[in-house]
């Protein structure tokens, strides 16, 4: 489902936002002094869809509330029958256009409630990370792999009962299986030595050398892991092996019909070359040609409409190549099934992607996520785009925006501290806490 608008109420006890989403655009942008919320806005709204409702109850708010496109809303409040100094419920209710459910409980499970819900649905997990801090990841013993608390419900849906304690809602299932929304952070790329765990958030990564009193670290960059990641997950993302295949299925098709047809031909040829053959007989292998003919053909077409879906993503990787060879200075890229993102500087020599520019690195992996990661009418929110991009891309940052949100029919909502994002679209703006401004 489309989302048409997002409000908050109460927002550190001084703030009332109402973000009314561009429809026809589908292009909107927050703009506001630091301090007024907009990134906590973003992680609240991501975290509502993705069952991290622990970042829900960390933020003092009042209530949030999702609209969509078919006039129904979603609001999320603290209970006021609920209150303690050091804990507050939350819960979840839903109106729809012509049915409204009551008011749900939903709740950021402790680290005890998660390993007993483990421990019922047979799975191993142990709580693991230094022991003077919060406990934030969770070694799965039956796979020997750890993962953050923050995935563990997507990736174990039986521990859902620790998220609602009144019992499963399906209603809040639906509407999360049916709503796409995506968060592009500030930190696209992270420098310096940093947790391993921390770093994969999720990721599988091998413990046989884990020792919890000594946290590993990564003995490279951690943006230059994310970057040979990415080489690696673009050569697999255009593997043209499927092309190659419809291709030859089109010539071999082609192929075996022809000869097919020709050994009826000679067939029939051959009975009527025998006189005691009656021309009734002959009127089978009439028969046969033609409804070969009427297979070849429509075989032939079907070959012929799966091009379409061979287009798109030829589409998609023109326009990736288009922008990125339009900004970039002094150098080219090219996307290929064998080689992945291959960069050649002017003089002919290979450009690895560590060697970029920090705005270069940003500009690849925010547009590649968004044309070849992200489904039609998902909610793509990006958290200060401006980030290492000079004055120059940034006043162009929302045309190329504008072209990959026509081709690809997502709705985006930024967040941003530039005049020069904003450029020319003023129209698409939402100013937050003006008052406050200078």
């Amino acid at each position: 489902m489309r989302i048409t608008k997002i409000s908050v109420k109460g927002l550190f006890g001084m703030f009332d936002h109402e973000i009314p989403l561009n429809q026809e655009s589908r292009i909107t942008i927050v703009h506001g002094p630091n301090g007024v919320g907009k990134t906590v806005l973003l992680g609240m709204v991501h975290g509502l869809f993705h069952y991290r409702f622990k970042q829900l109850h960390d933020t003092p708010f009042e209530q949030l509330r999702i609209e969509f496109e078919n006039c129904a809303s979603l609001r999320v409040a603290f209970n006021t029958d609920e209150f303690s100094d050091n804990y507050r419920e939350l819960e979840v209710d839903y109106c729809g256009a012509s049915t409204k459910y009551a008011p749900k409980r939903i709740a950021a499970p402790y680290p005890d409630d998660i390993e007993s819900d483990a421990f019922e649905t047979g799975l191993n997990l142990v709580r693991t990370g230094p022991s003077w801090g919060e406990y934030r990841f969770w070694w799965d013993k039956n796979i020997n792999r750890v993962f953050s608390e923050e995935m563990m419900v997507e990736l174990y849906p039986q521990l859902l009962g620790a998220l609602f304690p009144d019992g499963e809602i399906q209603w809040f299932e639906e509407i999360m299986r049916a709503t796409d929304v995506r968060l592009i952070e500030t930190t696209r790329l992270r420098h310096g030595p940093v947790d391993l765990r921390d770093f994969y958030r999720g990721y599988e990564i091998d413990l046989d050398d884990y020792d919890e009193d000594n946290t590993p670290q990564l003995s490279i960059p951690s943006h230059e892991l994310a970057l040979y990641s990415f080489s690696e997950y673009v050569k697999r993302k255009f593997d043209d092996s499927r092309e190659s295949q419809v291709k030859t299925l089109k010539s071999r098709l082609s192929t075996d019909f022809e000869e097919v047809l020709e050994s009826l031909k000679a067939a029939a040829d051959y009975m009527r070359s025998l006189s005691y053959f009656g021309t009734g007989a002959l009127h089978v292998f009439d028969d046969l040609e033609d409804g070969i003919r009427t297979a070849s053909n429509d075989v032939k077409s079907a070959i012929e409409d799966s091009n379409l879906e061979l287009d798109e993503p030829e589409k998609r990787r023109s326009t990736f190549e288009d922008i990125i060879n339009d900004r970039f200075l002094f150098k080219s890229i090219t996307i290929d099934s064998k080689e992945g993102l291959k960069i050649v500087a002017d003089d002919g020599s290979d450009v690895h992607l560590t060697q970029l520019s920090s705005g270069e690195q940003h500009m690849l992996l925010l547009y590649f996520e968004l044309l070849f990661e992200t489904q039609p009418d998902t909610l793509v929110m990006i958290d200060e785009p401006e980030i290492s991009l000079n004055v120059v891309w940034q006043r162009r940052f929302l045309n190329d925006l504008q072209r990959i949100v026509e081709l690809c029919k997502f709705d985006v909502l930024i967040a941003t501290h530039s005049p020069q994002i904003i450029h020319d679209k003023w129209d698409w703006m939402v100013p937050l806490g003006e008052k406050v401004d200078d």
